[in-house]
């Protein structure tokens, strides 16, 4: 599993870490960037998304958790469910 922190700055980061919380829906819209730097010897590197835009989107209410997500995946993960959402919302 790979994860993506999302770098925000002035308002809007104000507004995220307000209004935010840990499974709250949103849309990212950035430039993505590696940073790479060494530890103790070893290379390391880092992806995150220098957000030019947050978008608070709604939660689903009145679906059961794990709706809308392909049998045989291992199962009735929420977060796989809002993933699909979003990836319905990319241009490509």
């Amino acid at each position: 599993m790979l994860f993506i922190n999302a770098v925000v700055f002035g308002k809007q980061a104000e507004s995220c870490g307000e209004y935010l919380n840990k499974g709250n829906p949103v849309l990212v819209e950035g430039r993505l960037r590696e940073r790479k730097w060494e530890s103790e010897g070893v290379q390391k590197s880092k992806w995150e998304v220098v957000t030019t835009n947050v978008r608070f989107l709604p939660k689903r209410e009145g679906k059961p958790a794990g709706a809308g997500v392909a049998k045989g995946n291992g199962g009735g993960h929420s977060a796989d469910a809002s993933l699909e959402e979003v990836a319905d919302l990319e241009p490509f």
